[in-house]
């Protein structure tokens, strides 16, 4: 293939990348190893979470009903509360996907690669609940969507921009068998 073809067919498919709204893309895994600093966060959130609170600026989060909100709040204090944060990341957005599925958004718009942002939102998020900053214990999905973190709640990793399951309620020992009861007597 020669180089323009191939410069061309790159540039479609930005531009087709482009035109795509991001609440209609799907999520990434994050890859690659784990460097230093994040280790040495990942230990401060579960050994010192109230010390990295106050290093970021967080004193308290305000307890809401709506679960986005407390993680809007939260991320907003961080990001405002820090240098360093408010210099890699943009306030918080709220996004829904195509599915109704309610999601807090931030860009990043410093040096930082999006790969490295996603887990110092991460470790954010676990220094806060092991703080015992958020009143709820629902698991929370950190995941790139495009070169922007998200934040959703959810039971399933990477489900974003993907129909939501209903989960079936578990049987009954008592029904299973009366079930099969009938089918036997017929």
């Amino acid at each position: 293939m020669r180089p323009e073809d191939y410069i061309r067919r790159k540039i479609r498919q930005l531009l087709i990348e482009a035109s795509i709204p991001t609440s209609n893309k799907k999520t990434s895994r994050v890859s690659g190893g784990v460097r230093k600093e994040f280790r040495d966060l990942k230990a401060r959130s579960e050994n010192r979470p109230r010390d990295l609170m106050k290093d970021l600026g967080v004193t308290s989060v305000k307890s809401r009903e709506n679960k986005y909100e407390v993680l809007h709040d939260l991320l907003g204090k961080a990001i405002a509360g820090n240098e360093i944060m408010g210099d890699a990341y943009s306030r918080p957005e709220y996004i829904k996907d195509e599915f109704g599925r309610q999601a807090a958004m931030i860009k990043v718009v410093g040096d930082i690669a999006s790969r490295d942002g996603v887990f110092f939102i991460r470790h954010t998020l676990r220094g806060a609940k092991n703080a015992k900053m958020m009143p709820f214990n629902d698991k929370v999905a950190v995941e790139l969507l495009g070169d922007n973190i998200i934040l959703y709640i959810t039971k399933k990793p990477y489900s974003w921009n993907q129909p939501q399951r209903e989960e079936k309620p578990p049987e009954k020992e008592g029904e299973e068998d009366s079930t099969k009861e009938k089918e036997e007597e017929k």
